[in-house]
């Protein structure tokens, strides 16, 4: 079990909880923002994949981090701040494209949809049929099991946090698998089944009118009780002993249980501001939603956990089980370092 205080979890729990609502204001503030301008969803998430491929290519990051060291601190942190909100936006547009992919191409709307209104500013059609969202969910889940990357699909706030130094260097990498051709192909290919899990839960929720405020609170106070009370080292602790079958059976249908929860609160906090400002009509409401996530991610230093795939995923190694949360001592001292580390004296880049 944890060796932080029961106050230590509900104030990192609470902190998770700001972060949920945070990244969701910024992701729904820019996706909105790009709805509103009408920018075309094919043109702009191809520039942003060919820009990663670059960036990843060039292993740009480790430069970057290079290049730090001979900087103030203060330019430091400025420029980290864009390179972060740089992948963060390339994320978006990433999905933006590959969610219009599942609802242009993937769902056919002359047959398979129950109904094509398309809810303005949030990201996919108003309803999918059930059996439609259950193949779709189906499909993006055996791939990412088998490809070990299940967890990518609940690794979002507030299940999963990365702190801005968390991982390392200062500056996020801009792929996941690194800087080889066929690793950054890959990264971009298994972003497909990730939207297909999220767009079918999302849809699943719509299909049973799910009220979307009540499904922010109950997903979030479930999220924020299974941290507190660390249900993943219990849930390791229950299967101790058991086959590595039922460790394995038992990892999949908790990280399924997680995946509802994260993309319940998602859409719940998504689409109750949604349907109150109607932010792809409103610009000014949604550029006010997108700096509002901004300033709250980066005045926690969780900055980072607006990125999702293709730059960040969650590999299923280590414990069965994911962490739900970052309530740990270790993760919470990563939170209080400073987002650029200070160059050492007598040292040199050659070390």
């Amino acid at each position: 079990m944890s060796t932080a205080s029961l106050g230590t979890r509900v104030s990192a729990a609470s902190l998770d909880v700001l972060t949920n609502i945070s990244c969701v204001l910024y992701w729904m503030g820019v996706w909105s923002l790009l709805d509103g301008y009408r920018a075309p969803k094919v043109l702009s998430g191809i520039v942003a994949l060919v820009l990663l491929f670059i960036l990843a290519f060039a292993a740009a990051d480790k430069w970057l981090d290079r290049q730090a060291k001979t900087w103030s601190p203060m330019v430091a942190t400025v420029v980290v701040w864009f390179w972060t909100c740089g992948l963060a936006i390339a994320s978006i547009l990433v999905w933006r494209l590959m969610w219009w992919y599942v609802d242009e191409q993937v769902i056919e709307p002359g047959g398979l949809l129950v109904e094509t209104k398309q809810i303005i500013g949030t990201p996919g059609w108003a309803k999918l049929s059930n059996a439609r969202c259950i193949l779709l969910f189906s499909v993006g889940t055996v791939v990412l099991i088998a490809t070990g990357r299940f967890r990518s699909c609940s690794h979002a706030p507030p299940i999963g946090i990365v702190s801005d130094l968390q991982a390392g260097g200062s500056f996020a990498q801009p792929a996941f698998s690194g800087s080889q051709i066929k690793d950054i192909l890959i990264d971009f290919v298994l972003t497909v089944p990730v939207v297909f899990v999220w767009a079918a839960v999302w849809a699943l929720f719509d299909n049973y009118k799910v009220v979307p405020v009540w499904s922010a609170v109950a997903c979030i106070g479930v999220v924020f009780l299974c941290a507190v009370c660390d249900i993943d080292e219990r849930l390791r602790c229950a299967f101790e002993g058991l086959p590595t079958l039922a460790h394995h059976i038992g990892d999949i249908v908790f990280t399924s249980f997680l995946v509802l929860l994260v993309v319940g609160s998602w859409r719940g906090v998504w689409e109750t501001v949604d349907h109150k400002f109607e932010l792809a009509e409103h610009p000014h409401f949604a550029a006010a939603s997108a700096m509002l996530g901004a300033v709250g991610l980066t005045a926690m230093q969780r900055h980072r956990s607006a990125i999702f795939p293709p730059i960040d995923f969650s590999v299923d190694d280590g414990d069965h089980f994911a962490k739900v949360g970052h309530t740990d001592p270790e993760s919470l001292a990563a939170d209080s370092r400073p987002l650029v580390a200070p160059p050492q004296a007598g040292k040199s880049d050659e070390q």
